[in-house]
């Protein structure tokens, strides 16, 4: 079953085929040259005619490798679907037998693929028109016509005439170089003027600005020389109000002492007397062990 239906199935290629690499790479190169030459006219030229001619020469070689492509690529999706079909078929009935009758005709015969219709006449017509609609406005750069000398007739009257004119010309002439040079000189006078006066007031500025610094400093010296004698001014008075302690009175040197006995001993300070204070006589302390009148008398 699977050898019938696979002999039953014609071949795609008879009919419709997947595109080439040579026809591919023609097409594109085209669809390059005409993107480049539509850019190309919308960017490059000033003028309306040059842009739309430029225009049209690209649209003519886009149009006919732009359906080209289409059409191949229709044709290879439709062998493409045919060939999967097959096999499909082909798959399908190793699994089938005699008694399947129903299925196998529901499986039907795949219908070979036809070649999309180009419709190359209109096409190339089309692009025929386009080509030559660029031509025909596409603007042409003319040579100026070249100019033919005019033959004179030489007469008296004109000899003199001419001789007129010379004559006027070269006076003319004269006075506007004359006229040139006193302009000149004016102008190197008025620029002289203008440099001596630029001179003058930049050394003018200059003087100012020195002076000006002169007067800040004087004011600095004088200000400095005003806040060291505030200063000083300020040092004396604190130096005038400061308050001074009076000198103590020295005090009276102790009076000597002297006590007749130990009574007037005991009445003056209270107790015995020792050996170096004021009033302690050998008279006081008998035993003579530094204490005298160690007893009360009283």
């Amino acid at each position: 079953m699977s050898t019938s239906l696979q002999a039953a199935a014609p071949n795609p290629k008879d009919l419709a085929r997947a595109p080439g690499l040579f026809g591919q790479s023609v097409a594109w190169l085209a669809v390059a040259w005409g993107v480049l030459c539509v850019l190309a006219g919308a960017f490059s030229y000033d003028d309306l005619p040059g842009m739309a001619a430029m225009v049209l020469v690209g649209l003519a070689f886009l149009i006919p490798s732009l359906w080209w492509l289409r059409c191949a690529s229709k044709d290879k999706k439709a062998v493409q679907h045919y060939e999967d079909t097959v096999r499909t078929n082909a798959y399908l009935a190793q699994f089938l037998t005699e008694a399947d009758q129903v299925v196998i005709q529901g499986m039907g015969t795949p219908h070979p693929p036809r070649k999309t219709p180009r419709h190359w006449p209109g096409v190339i017509a089309l692009s025929a028109v386009l080509f030559i609609a660029s031509v025909i406005l596409m603007p042409v750069e003319e040579d100026p016509a070249p100019t033919e000398p005019v033959a004179s007739t030489t007469t008296s009257s004109s000899a003199t005439s001419t001789t007129t004119s010379s004559s006027a010309v070269l006076s003319t002439t004269r006075n506007t170089e004359a006229e040139a040079s006193r302009s000149s000189a004016a102008a190197a006078s008025r620029s002289a003027e203008a440099a001596a006066r630029e001179a003058a007031e930049r050394e003018a500025a200059e003087r100012a600005r020195a002076e000006e610094a002169a007067r800040l400093q004087r004011e600095a010296e004088e200000a400095e020389r005003a806040r060291i004698a505030e200063q000083q001014r300020l040092e004396q008075e604190q130096q005038q109000h400061q308050f001074v302690a009076p000198a103590r009175a020295p005090e009276p040197a102790p009076a000597a002492a002297y006590y007749k006995n130990c009574t007037a001993v005991w009445n003056a300070i209270g107790s015995p007397i020792y050996a170096g204070q004021p009033g302690y006589d050998s008279h006081l302390d008998r035993d003579g062990d530094g204490v005298g009148c160690e007893r009360d008398p009283r």
